[in-house]
């Protein structure tokens, strides 16, 4: 973590070039601060903030109690729990049952995973026949992870691509407790761009 703040902090340079290759200058950003956080904090401060970095009461309300993220990415299934912003240790895990082993109950050989992944990406792969197979094993996870607890949870946010393949079954297991960022692929970028306003709001505050 010291080496890649290390490494982001300071001045960047680099030269822009044209759509006809024609040299447009160089360009400079300067990093003052570098924060490392998680994915699913990302997805929790998509829920939390605003597009101005700004959390609404009613999400300050929540922010006491505990929240729990699904994060269905290429490679993992991350949960969280947070609670003021916290994280909850016993409710917090990951596994490698993201889309990729969608992917991989689907290769048959033809196509590399690579493949696979531009096809689905594309909407022009049939997940009819893999689809229950994993669903029932990212289902399975929730439920040995979570069983009923998160009824206590406040909310349940699920983001990343995965989610959006999974949104029936995620619904069937949460009901009215999940929430679904209305672009779940990018909610964790976002999420963290959120989180970056507010702190320089504070610091400028």
């Amino acid at each position: 973590m010291r080496r890649v703040k290390a490494f982001l902090r300071g001045e960047h340079h680099w030269e822009v070039l044209g759509g006809q290759g024609q040299a447009l200058g160089e360009r400079v950003l300067e990093v003052d601060e570098v924060m490392i956080a998680s994915q699913a904090d990302g997805t929790l401060f998509d829920y939390l903030l605003d597009e101005e970095g700004v959390m609404p009461p009613a999400r300050k309300r929540e922010l006491g109690q505990e929240i729990g993220i699904v994060n269905i990415g290429m490679n993992t299934v991350d949960l969280l729990v947070a609670r003021n912003g916290q994280t909850v240790q016993r409710f917090t895990s990951g596994d490698t049952r993201g889309v990729r082993r969608l992917l991989s109950l689907m290769s048959d050989g033809l196509y590399s995973l690579g493949e696979l992944d531009q096809r689905l990406r594309a909407g022009d792969l049939d997940t009819s026949a893999a689809l229950p197979v994993w669903e029932r094993e990212v289902t399975g996870y929730l439920e040995d992870n979570w069983g009923r607890s998160f009824r206590r949870f406040a909310r349940v946010i699920a983001a990343g691509g995965g989610a959006l393949l999974l949104r029936e079954p995620l619904l069937r297991v949460f009901g009215g407790k999940i929430w679904f960022p209305d672009e779940p692929i990018v909610a964790t970028a976002r999420g963290l761009y959120k989180l970056a306003l507010m702190r320089a709001r504070r610091r400028r505050g």
